[in-house]
């Protein structure tokens, strides 16, 4: 199998490959996205299974998602039999459309790999998974991160055996031009790696209970402050706080869920957490009835 694995740096590397189905793989290449031409990242890769070759592909701040599509594109030949990418906001962008330049159907999402040719991932907001085989001649996948185990480190190849590359986006013309990039609050981006996660629902009515409770979070340990989509639509939080199928999806050890009925959407992003506490003047709310249940 040829692979193509794409990676950032702020987020480290998971050693997928190591799943069951996919260990016997005797070409790797890696895409670092975001990067740049100094750094560890090198001493880092090194410590997994040994890649082929690195490239190293900076973005600025005003690059273009149709621009950078064609870069990689060209890059990939018809050799790769799989390429794999984080499912973030970013690759769920970008991965469809290089899919669709090889007139291939992407697989997304994905939380478990059976074989070369075999996966699963959730259906019907995680309450069922799915067994899918793709018969594509080069499979398009974004991994759920999380539910791959951390590769354990050990030396695998020198940091002088490791070729790398730089790129640089294709100035092709494009259809949308991106004027830049709006960095979003540092708080919200640790909602899924934090280890205590407070979420507010539809019952907080008031935005001084809100900066209660998000005092509250600055005193704890590794944690963060969440949201059910609810309390998004109220404008008591922000899109990057919303918890859910359509929001962040969490693996953390304590979820406290102030206010929160328990939609299944909501539901769908919590199945993960070690413990749920959830704090409601409502007995019969679904989030209580569900998890105490099981």
């Amino acid at each position: 199998f040829f692979f193509f694995f794409f990676f950032q740096a702020e987020d480290g590397i998971r050693d997928v490959e190591r799943s069951r189905g996919l260990g016997d793989v005797y070409k790797r290449q890696l895409l670092l996205l975001k990067g740049t031409e100094k750094g560890n990242y090198k001493s880092e890769v090194a410590t997994f299974a040994s890649p082929a070759k690195i490239y190293n592909l900076p973005l600025s701040a005003t690059f273009n998602i149709e621009q950078l599509t064609d870069t990689i594109s060209a890059l990939l030949s018809n050799n790769f039999t799989h390429v794999l990418a984080p499912h973030t906001s970013f690759y769920k962008d970008l991965i469809p459309r290089i899919a669709g330049k090889f007139d291939m159907q992407p697989l997304t999402d994905i939380t478990a790999i059976n074989g070369s040719d075999e996966f699963e991932r959730q259906i019907y907001s995680g309450n069922a998974i799915a067994k899918v085989k793709s018969s594509e001649r080069i499979k398009f996948i974004t991994i759920r991160g999380y539910k791959f185990a951390e590769g354990r480190k050990s030396p695998s190849s020198s940091i002088d055996s490791i070729v790398t590359s730089m790129l640089e986006v294709s100035p092709g013309e494009a259809i949308m031009r991106s004027r830049g990039i709006v960095p979003a609050d540092s708080s919200f981006a640790k909602i899924d790696r934090a280890k205590i996660v407070l979420c507010i629902g539809r019952g907080i009515k008031d935005k001084k209970t809100h900066e209660v409770l998000r005092e509250l979070v600055d005193t704890l340990p590794s944690a963060a402050l969440g949201a059910t989509r609810g309390a998004v639509d109220n404008g008591f939080a922000e899109y990057q706080q919303q918890i859910g199928q359509s929001g962040k999806c969490l693996t953390s050890d304590v979820y406290i869920g102030v206010g929160v009925s328990g939609a299944l959407q909501h539901l769908a992003g919590i199945v993960d957490v070690k413990t749920i506490v959830a704090i409601n003047s409502d007995p019969e709310a679904n989030i209580i009835k569900v998890f105490y249940s099981s």
